[in-house]
């Protein structure tokens, strides 16, 4: 459970930290390496965006066109919805996943973020209930 509660504000370093220290427990290697694999795949598309975003900066930049109107407006206001829009809500899904599993895991559940679980229960040599 700590290891989902935990990701709301440490991101990556709890839950990896917590799977490193208590390797004793399947139980508690399996959540804690999802969270770790969900934090990858978050850092993975928050490096996407990023590239996303300066590719567009530069092409801007190598174009060098003046706009003027409408136009001008449409890359800031692109960057704004994208990035900050992207953030809040990888913010928010971060919240309620690590709430709502967080819970599930203090009630004893075997459960697993949709996509990860399987993976996380192969790598940490957890057969899953079904």
């Amino acid at each position: 459970m700590l290891a989902h509660v935990l990701q709301i504000v440490s991101w990556l370093i709890a839950p990896l930290i917590i799977f490193v220290v208590r390797k004793d427990s399947r139980f508690v290697r399996y959540h804690a390496l999802q969270v770790v694999f969900f934090q990858l795949l978050v850092m993975m598309a928050w490096g996407a965006t990023m590239l996303a975003l300066f590719a567009g900066f530069f092409t801007a930049i190598a174009r060098h066109k003046v706009v003027v109107g409408p136009a001008a407006l449409a890359f800031p206001v692109l960057f704004f919805v994208i990035f900050w829009g992207g953030g809040a809500l990888t913010w928010l899904l971060n919240l309620v996943l690590g709430i709502v599993y967080g819970l599930r895991a203090n009630n004893g559940e075997w459960a697993g973020y949709p996509g990860i679980k399987y993976l996380a229960a192969k790598v940490a040599g957890v057969e899953l209930p079904h």
